[in-house]
């Protein structure tokens, strides 16, 4: 048996170990707890040989080496080879799971990922589920790291399906968890074959069921991971669908966060008229309404002509008056996005009363509002 695979080679006296334990007729188990740690050490020697070149082939040669024990095994294990597989797989869990508390680069993230996923996946199909809950919650996020990161092995809709099979296998997750899974959405790279209402509908449902609390945080989740990689005519009723169920099925009050999530994802989704009438509610419910709420108010008003407009017109004094109430100042970004919309309405004037403002609170303009008022200058 060759474990080579274009790396660094394996110990001389690990080597010879292998090769005695696979020597035999049959695979003993005595000889199984040398191929398991000789493995172990194996991949280990990869993720350090790879590690200082950044080397990407490091996820391949990963699950090689995993891929051609398990060949040996089965070849030579016996009336029961499954035995010795579900050992194997189960130490390399243990050890990915370990390894992920170390510093390491996207791709030996990836890589380690992979492993873990194809050793867990082998459990399964082998009916194992004699898996800890804090093991099988460092698959799901490694696996939901994975996805994010746009692996091609590691997609969501598979995360989800070994997601669902933990849990019928016994797995019982954390509100944390599925908190993970919603987040994971939000990643530009993930790819899903369902619309993700209708997968985080889904993990809401089975968060229900499971009897896990399901709190604002959930929700402000949840509408943040239907924002502008969803983008479709229906954004305004997942919304609403959502939100009726937090109000109505969970009793959960809206408070200052859940409304920012909706305003943001309503904004960023180009719900404006709608985004505007829940801006509106949480004024006059009397929720604080922060700077980070104008920035990004601001900064998808600075995308329109007539938003653009409504921000300058309207909507800046509103803040003002905000400030004083609930004190804070605005800051760079504040101005910048303000800037942002002077750009989108060539309005010098009011960008120049900006500059005068800021210069009066003692904040700078960074480069980007300076470019923005030059240009001003040159075509007013």
């Amino acid at each position: 048996m060759h474990l080579f695979l274009g790396a660094r080679r394996i110990s001389k006296a690990n080597l010879r170990l292998l090769h005695i334990s696979f020597s035999h007729s049959l695979v003993s188990i005595s000889d199984l707890s040398n191929i398991v740690s000789i493995t172990k050490d194996r991949i280990e020697e990869v993720l350090v040989s790879k590690a200082a070149e950044n080397d990407f082939n490091f996820r391949l040669e990963t699950l090689a080496i995993r891929q051609e024990v398990l060949r040996e095994l089965h070849r030579k294990g016996g009336s029961t080879p499954t035995q010795f597989s579900n050992a194997l797989d189960k130490e390399l869990l243990q050890w990915c799971t370990k390894q992920f508390k170390s510093r390491l680069t996207k791709e030996h993230v990836e890589g380690l990922s992979e492993l873990l996923f194809e050793s867990f996946t082998g459990l399964m199909h082998r009916n194992v589920n004699i898996l800890p809950n804090t093991t099988c919650d460092v698959i799901v996020i490694s696996m939901c790291n994975a996805a994010m990161n746009g692996s091609e092995i590691i997609t969501m809709d598979r995360v989800i399906v070994c997601f669902n099979q933990m849990k019928i296998n016994g797995y019982s997750p954390g509100i944390e968890i599925y908190h993970q899974l919603m987040l994971s959405l939000l990643a530009p790279e993930v790819k899903l074959s369902s619309r993700r209402s209708d997968v985080l509908d889904s993990l809401l449902s089975s968060a229900s069921r499971s009897g896990v609390q399901i709190t604002s945080k959930t929700f402000c989740i949840i509408y943040s991971a239907l924002g502008p990689l969803n983008l479709n005519d229906n954004m305004g009723g997942d919304v609403f669908m959502f939100e009726r169920q937090m109000l109505e099925n969970f009793a959960i009050p809206h408070d200052e966060h859940t409304l920012f999530s909706i305003i943001s994802v309503l904004m960023a989704g180009r719900n404006y008229n709608q985004a505007l009438d829940r801006f509106e509610d949480m004024r006059q419910a009397g929720f604080p309404r922060s700077r980070e709420l104008y920035n990004m108010l601001f900064f998808q008003c600075s995308k329109r002509f007539w938003m653009a407009q409504y921000a300058l017109q309207d909507l800046q004094y509103v803040m003002l008056r905000d400030c004083k109430e609930f004190g804070w100042l605005p800051d760079e970004e504040t101005y910048r996005h303000l800037f942002y919309c002077c750009a989108r309405t060539h309005d010098l004037t009011t960008a120049v009363t900006l500059l005068t403002t800021m210069e009066r609170n003692d904040l700078e303009p960074d480069s980007i509002s300076r470019t923005i008022i030059k240009f001003l200058h040159e075509h007013s």
